[in-house]
Formats: C-alpha cells, sequence, structure tokens
C-alpha cells in the first residue's frame, strides 16, 4: 500500500490518456430548480416558482464525463431513444471530445431521464422516464460486435449497471468473457438484481444495501459486513469486492485473503447524486495505471469525499482530487 500523498499523486498522473471502455445505462439528469412559497389550494402540495432548468449527463454517462475529467479517455457504449433527450446526450457527448462511440439510438424504448425538483436546495421530487425492458437482440449484437473490434484498444472496462435493461444477463455471458481475454481491469458498478452474474470481473464494486440483498445477509455489523463481502469474493470469483458504506467509508475484499476498511472523509455531504459513478471512474483509472485495489480504492474514497460537496450530478477533477492529497485532508 502507498503510504504517502507524492505517491498516490503518481498514480493520478498516470490517467493521462487511459482508454476505458464504459458499457452501462446512459441517463440524462433534468433540474427544475425554484422556489417554494405556498401550497396549491388544489391539493396540499408546495406549488414550485421554476427559476431555471438544467441538463447534465447521468448514470454511465456520469461515468463517462467522469473519466474525461479525470484524464481518461472514455469509449463509451449504450442505448439512448430517438428523441430529444438522445440527441443532446450525443451532442454533448461529443463536445467533451469523445471521438469513438458506441451510442446505439433504439426506436422503441426512450431515453432514460430523471428530473428532480429542487427548491432552495431541498430536493421536493424525482420523476423517471424509462423503459426498463432488456434490449432486443439486434441492439446487443451491435455492442458485442463493438466491443469485439475496439477490446484491444483499451486500458481497462467498465461495466455501469444501473438496471435499465442495457446490461442484461445474455449480454454479461458473452461480454464478460471476450473482456477477460484481455489483460486489463473489469469493474462492475453492480446492483442487486444483476450483482451474482458478473463472476471472473476483476472488482465489484457495490454498496452495502445492493450487497445484502444479493447475498441474503442482513447488515448489522462488522461481523455481517465480513460476512457479505466474503460471500461475494467467493461466489463472483473476482480479485476483490469493494462495498461502499456511505460515510462510513468502504470495505475492501482481496482474493488474497486481505480486509481493508477504509474510513469516510467525513465532509458534509450535500448531495449524494451520482456519487457512485466517481467513484467507479477513479477506481477503474487507478487500476489500469497499476495500483493495488486497496490503493485504488482510497483515491475513490477521497473523490466521493470531493464529489458529495457539489450539488447535483457532478464529478470531480483530477487537479481536484490532487489537491485534496497535497493538502491537509491525506490520512
Amino acid at each position: 500500500m502507498l503510504s504517502s500523498a507524492s505517491a498516490l499523486v503518481d498514480v493520478i498522473e498516470s490517467f493521462n490518456g487511459k482508454r476505458i471502455l464504459t458499457i452501462g445505462d446512459l441517463m440524462v439528469d433534468h433540474y427544475v430548480l425554484g422556489e417554494v412559497n405556498r401550497i396549491s389550494p388544489e391539493a396540499p402540495v408546495p406549488i414550485v416558482d421554476v427559476s431555471s432548468s438544467l441538463f447534465k449527463l447521468g448514470g454511465a454517462a456520469n461515468v463517462v464525463n467522469s473519466i474525461i475529467d479525470m484524464g481518461g479517455v472514455p469509449l463509451p457504449v449504450g442505448v439512448v431513444g430517438n428523441d430529444d433527450y438522445g440527441r443532446w446526450m450525443i451532442e454533448e457527448l461529443k463536445s467533451r471530445g469523445i471521438r469513438k462511440t458506441c451510442l446505439l439510438t433504439s426506436q422503441d424504448r426512450p431515453t432514460t431521464v430523471k428530473t428532480r425538483i429542487i427548491a432552495k436546495s431541498q430536493h421536493l421530487m424525482r420523476i423517471d422516464h424509462e423503459k426498463r425492458d432488456p434490449i432486443d437482440s439486434e441492439l446487443m449484437s451491435q455492442i458485442m460486435s463493438f466491443v469485439e473490434d475496439n477490446i484491444g484498444d483499451v486500458d481497462g472496462a467498465i461495466i455501469s449497471d444501473y438496471e435499465k435493461g442495457v446490461v442484461t444477463i445474455n449480454l454479461l455471458e458473452k461480454l464478460i468473457p471476450t473482456l477477460k481475454k484481455l489483460n486489463v481491469c473489469i469493474v462492475a458498478d453492480a446492483r442487486a438484481g444483476n450483482l451474482l452474474h458478473y463472476t471472473g470481473v476483476t472488482v465489484v464494486r457495490t454498496n452495502t444495501t445492493f450487497s445484502s440483498k444479493a447475498t441474503g445477509i442482513n447488515l448489522i455489523n462488522e461481523t455481517s459486513l465480513r460476512n457479505v463481502g466474503l460471500n461475494l469474493l467467493a461466489r463472483l470469483r473476482c480479485e476483490a469486492v469493494v462495498i461502499t458504506r456511505g460515510k462510513d467509508g468502504m470495505s475492501v475484499f482481496e482474493r488474497n485473503g486481505g480486509l481493508t476498511h477504509i474510513p469516510g472523509t467525513k465532509e458534509a455531504a450535500k448531495d449524494i447524486t451520482g456519487v457512485g459513478d466517481v467513484v467507479t471512474s477513479t477506481l477503474t483509472l487507478a487500476l489500469a495505471s497499476g495500483t493495488n485495489a486497496v490503493d485504488a480504492a482510497r483515491l475513490a474514497n477521497y473523490a466521493a469525499g470531493i464529489k458529495v460537496t457539489k450539488f447535483g450530478t457532478a464529478t470531480v477533477t483530477k487537479n481536484e482530487l490532487k489537491d485534496w492529497l497535497v493538502g491537509d485532508k491525506f490520512v
């Protein structure tokens, strides 16, 4: 394990130019901002006087955005709808300088959009527009063709699975063996439903809620957490399982028997939206740069500490992470 901030800064510098294949559920995060000064006479609900509206890249698209801001080069793979939101996302990714993509347009499913209504920093409601049915065989074949044509040109891969229908069990059965042909890290950011289908990836990143649900083990103390981590490690046969624990940091279970608890950064959380995307992108770039799972998780934990201080779906830049390390935050 690297013991100095300068050593971790050297790892961050190695992020530059790392090519990361990013497959998953692309989303648009829509924010409606305003103020509440009265209650509706029609029903006991607040009336929001809208002052502004903005759109951000969300889900796997936020992972892509995070990779860019950390100095990496993403290869995004996913599905959008034949709608204005899908066209906005394609143009937004192009504007970020991404040259090679596999952004497929579906005629029978909309782009996933999460609309959050915010009044004076208070999250009032979220409205989701989506279709979570599995993608059809034609879209899956196009994804696999792109992966097979480009895996020789990547340093790592992320599977960002929000269970919106792009990452299916059938896709994983073809995708993981294909990616494993290369000597690169494969990081899965998985929820409970598909979690046990990620056998053989390098690292699985999940959280306490999803890991508990997938294993059927109630998390009540450190012992049960250890049981959950070891259960996943044995069943998935991966190199490491990283379980994020909110304000309590994260725990890294390694195939070699190592168990490391990384404390939270103790920053006041303004907004946790997208923090998992930042963790996954940082973790993968660090692994692709040759560092071990524990140091990669430490960097990801610091990045999470920065992200939670920001409003909404946001990223952390490479320079922000370096400044954090050389300041008084390093432990």
